[in-house]
This record gives C-alpha cells, structure tokens and sequence, in this order.
C-alpha cells in the first residue's frame, strides 16, 4: 500500500522551504541590482492537508480557480477570490475520519503574519464549521506559532466525498505589479499521488506579455513556468501530480487598477486623438508598467510596453510642443531605459543624446516648473554634462555627440508577441474630432525653446569617459517614481 507519513514538523517545514523558494527565486530570475527588499508578503492559497501517519484517502482530482478582481482605484493592488474543489476517496476497505486542515496564516517576512480571514468550507455541499489551531514554528528562531483550521470530514470506503473551499487571496505587491501564490505542496499528504491538478487564474484584462510576466518575476513572486495564456485566464494543468514545493503555483501581473487606466487612455487617444494631454497620460502608463525599482522589464512585454510608450510620448509632444512636462517625462522614458539597459553601444548613447535634449527643452520651456528643476537637481548629473551655475543649468553635452566604445549587445530581444487587438492605435497625422479643451497649456511662448544661445556650451565635450560616469550617477541617484506623480 502507497501511503505517506505526514507530521506536523512536516507541514511547518513547508513554509520554511516554500519561504526560501520565494527567496532563491527572486535572486535567480532577476539581474543583481534588483535585489531590494521584498514587499510584505501576503498569505497564499493551499491544498487540504492532513494529520495522520496512515490514509488510504486520495485526492482524485482538484480544480482552483483564482479570480482576480477588478479594480478602479490606482491606490489600490486588489485582491483575488479563491473558489477550490477536491474530490476525495477512500480507496480502502474500511472507513476513516480524519481531522482536515488548511494554512491561514504565512509568515510576510517582516516578522509578521499575514492571514486568511474570511475561509468558507463545505463538504458535499453542506457547510462546515471548523476550528483554528496554531502550530509551533519551525525553525527554533520563528517566534510566534503558524495558524491553521482544521474540521472532521468522514470517508466511507470506495465514496467519493467533495470538499470545497472559498475565500479571499491578498496579493503581494507595489505599484504597479502584484503577485499571488497558491501551494500544491500540503496536498501531498494524501494517499498515492493526485489524479489530476487545474489551477486557472482568471483576470479583469486580457493574459498576455504586457499584463502577465511570462516565466520571469518582478523581483518577487513571479509567474510560475508552463501555463498557458488564453483569452483573461492563465492555467497550468497536472496528471499524477506528487507535489512538491517546486510545484507551488505562483503569476506576477500588472495591478488591476493600472491596466484599468491604461485601457481608459486607449479609449481616449482613439475617441480624440488629438487630445494631447491623454497621449501624456498613456505614455506614462506604458513607461510605469515598463519599469522595475531598479531597471526595465526584461520578459517579453517590457520591450513592446518601451515602445509603445515612446509612440504616444513623441505623440504627446508632436500635438502640445510647449508643454515642458511633457517633454520631461519623454527624457525621463529614455534615460532610464538606456542607463539601466547595461548596453553603452552606439543606439544607448544616441538614446542618451536625444534625452538630454528633450531635458533642455522642457527646461527652456518651462524654467520655473518645480519638478522640471526637481528632476535636474536630484539626478546629479556630472558637470561636464549638465551643470548648474546660479540658477542657470548648462548643458555642456549638448555640443558635441560624446562618442562611446561599443559593448556587446545584452541577451537576444524575446520574439513573443501578445495579442494586440486592443493595443493603441498607431498615432497618424489626421486628427479627426479635437478633444474638449481643458485649459492646460494654452499660453504660447513667442521664442522658439530650441533657438537662441543653445546649451549655453563653455566647456566643449570630447572625451567617452564621461559616459560611463553619467550613468553611475543616474543610478545612484534616481528613485521609482509616485504613480501619481506627473512626470
């Protein structure tokens, strides 16, 4: 008889094991840069586990489905319903009632405990109740003790008994990406191996490259390898499953919330496509969604969400020329994409050029504007770049393209494309219904922002090695920008 031998040292060392896995990953899919500290964990989903050193009970087959909800508020990451099924049998010739048990509670690794508050349980469609127990933590040094729930279920020989559960899933997260976690492994318990494993994950938005992080993570959680991308759903299917804590489901995947706004400024640059505000407004979008705390993303949809971004930025500033955010917040775009990229080649440099450029304007444009003299002051540019003098900034860079020693190019780009049916549309020159006007950035200035005395240059550029220093700089110095903040 194929039986296993669960303890409660057994289940306790899961989240010890499944704690490291979520740390060792984060290390091994990510570049080194980005090794920060995690968000707080939130306490994940789980199979039915048991106490008993001997069943002939099996797990015939199991469906989850994780719904994540919509979400409005740019606030707020949202949340995911847990509706889970387990048909059961006692493939054995005598009766058992055994004590059932599920995980609320998981260390967030900030020596707290987030916890599943709302479970609901029924067995064959009939509510049950059951009773909370706390088990002592393992290892020595783990404090407080792990919360579990535990209730009686009674299997008849040859039966097949359903148990269902349901409750609400906290994801783990900033802005603007969360991840959900939902272990297989405290299934393993059970007689012989599972029949067969479904576990979907539902989405307010369509699952492809821009919205999930495909087999890669935003530097904590991830997406777990092998599921399928179809339609707003991402599921992985199993047969025979023995699980381990190698076969823990987890998706990383872009707030709700903020493809909420980005697919409400796609409605608005196609309804008005000459608002130019709205090409800003989605320019910053795909730019937030790009980035990482440190970096862009490298999985298939970081490059298309760059690109889109670029689009509706060159849009944004093609229909309002004097609008100095704007043109900031391009800069922005291009200077963190080629700092972080690791590539000084001959495309980055030109990168570089163009968004010192677009940084120039912006502050021609608009001398006075806080964050346009926020962002000057606070990314510490080397001198013989940009330097200040008074309250001038000089833009010594601007005079002389800096030539750089070519790297070789990083990794090959990802092929994978997402279905893009609803992308943005392609910005054309005939701009058909104006959108209404909101009264920003009508004032026009009488002298072109690019004219005059240029970058007021004193001191000529020749030398590559100010390259490689400027982007030191910028690293050093730059944070991960407010959702809300307009840049």
């Amino acid at each position: 008889m194929d039986s296993k031998h669960p303890t409660i040292k057994k289940e306790l060392l899961i989240f010890a094991a499944l704690f490291l896995t979520f740390a060792l990953g984060a290390l091994l899919v990510v570049k080194p840069a980005l090794a920060d500290v995690a968000p707080p964990r939130s306490a994940p989903g789980a199979n039915p586990e048991i106490d008993t050193v001997d069943t002939n009970v099996r797990m015939l087959d199991e469906k989850v489905m994780i719904e994540v909800q919509e979400e409005v508020d740019i606030k707020r990451m949202g949340t995911a319903r847990v509706l889970a099924e387990f048909h059961m049998e006692n493939q054995g010739s005598d009766p058992e009632n055994l004590l059932v048990r599920f995980p609320v509670s998981y260390s967030d690794g900030f020596a707290g405990y987030s916890e599943i508050i709302d479970l609901k349980v029924h067995v064959d469609d009939i509510p049950v109740t059951y009773s909370p127990i706390n088990l002592e933590g393992e290892p020595d040094n783990w404090d407080d003790p792990i919360k579990w729930v535990e209730f009686e279920v009674s299997f008849p020989p040859g039966e097949v008994i359903e148990i269902g559960v349901n409750y609400t899933l906290y994801g783990t997260g900033e802005y603007p990406f969360v991840s959900y976690a939902y272990l297989l492994e405290t299934g393993a318990g059970w007689y012989g191996t599972i029949g067969s494993a479904e576990i979907t994950v539902s989405l307010p938005y369509e699952a492809n490259n821009l919205t999930v992080f495909v087999d890669s993570s935003p530097g904590w959680g991830g997406t777990t390898p092998g599921g399928d991308l179809s339609g707003n759903e991402i599921s992985w299917n199993f047969e025979d499953l023995e699980p381990g804590y190698e076969d823990n489901i987890s998706v990383a995947l872009v707030w709700p919330s903020a493809w909420n706004a980005v697919e409400r400024e796609r409605k608005r640059v196609t309804d008005f496509p000459a608002d130019g505000e709205a090409w800003g407004r989605l320019a910053k979008l795909y730019k937030e969604i790009s980035r990482l705390r440190k970096g862009t993303r490298t999985d298939p949809g970081g490059e298309m969400l760059f690109d889109l971004s670029d689009k509706a930025y060159q849009k944004a500033i093609e229909l309002l020329p004097r609008d100095g955010l704007w043109h900031l917040g391009y800069a922005d775009l291009l200077l963190w994409d080629a700092v972080w990229d690791y590539r000084y080649s001959e495309a980055s440099r030109d990168q570089m050029v163009k968004a010192l450029q677009l940084l120039y304007t912006a502050y021609q444009l608009e001398p006075d504007q806080p964050l346009i003299r926020e962002y000057l002051d606070d990314y510490y540019f080397p001198k013989e770049a940009v330097a200040k003098e008074g309250e001038e900034y000089v833009y010594y860079w601007l005079t002389e393209t800096p030539t750089v020693v070519p790297f070789p190019e990083s990794a090959q780009q990802p092929t994978t494309q997402p279905n893009l049916d609803t992308a943005t549309p392609e910005p054309t020159s005939d701009q058909p219904a104006q959108a209404p006007s909101t009264g920003e950035n009508e004032e026009q200035q009488e002298k072109d922002p690019v004219s005059g005395n240029g970058g007021r240059i004193k001191i000529p550029f020749c030398s590559s090695a100010v390259f490689f220093p400027l982007a030191l700089a910028i690293i050093a110095a730059s944070t991960r920008h407010h959702p809300h903040k307009p840049l």
